[in-house]
């Protein structure tokens, strides 16, 4: 319950400091949500079939056996990974298509804003809602002694998240860039 008021006063407050600044208009893009949201959901189906809400429950209760701790973490770290990488693809699907739409570069500039969006939704999913799940299965883990062979994966799903996190932002300063273009 901890995690929900956290949650939600944590994108209240964004939300509040972005309706100050600039309108709705400029954070809310429809599709990019769309397309963040649909591919995460799509991918978690699609790995852990009829399971995967049942995986949600671990989220709040300690994990005592290796097994579920491995799948358990390796789930939240691919949901992870999977918004990040769909809001990169997202992004770079979203100028692609507005590139080939505007003939001339003062339509570009309004437009470019919304480009970003998702690579913005996308990150943060992975950081406002799975890290956190995430932490908090490692926090409340009774795991006694994590095997060798499932440390390396989680070692090796973290570094891979580090890669993603990196395409992320090189993906945000392209976009940065091609605004000041």
């Amino acid at each position: 319950m901890n995690q929900l008021i956290g949650l939600l006063l944590t994108i209240l407050t964004l939300a509040l400091a972005a309706l100050l600044v600039v309108p709705i208009e400029l954070f809310f893009h429809p599709y990019a949500l769309l397309l963040v949201i649909g591919c995460v959901f799509g991918v978690m189906f699609l790995s852990y079939g009829s399971h995967a809400f049942a995986i949600f429950k671990y989220a709040s209760q300690p994990l005592k056996n290796q097994k579920e701790y491995f799948w358990v973490i390796s789930f939240f770290d691919n949901l992870s990974n999977t918004a990040i990488l769909t809001g990169a693809v997202g992004t770079i699907m979203a100028h692609t298509l507005t590139l080939n739409q505007i003939a001339s570069a003062s339509g570009l500039l309004s437009i470019s804003g919304q480009n970003i969006l998702p690579i913005v939704y996308g990150y943060a999913l992975a950081k406002l809602v799975f890290e956190p799940l995430k932490q908090n299965v490692l926090r409340k883990a009774i795991v006694a002694n994590v095997n060798e062979n499932i440390q390396k994966q989680i070692e090796h799903n973290n570094y891979i998240a580090k890669r993603l996190n990196l395409v992320a932002i090189s993906v945000f300063i392209l976009s940065c860039l091609l605004l000041l273009a």
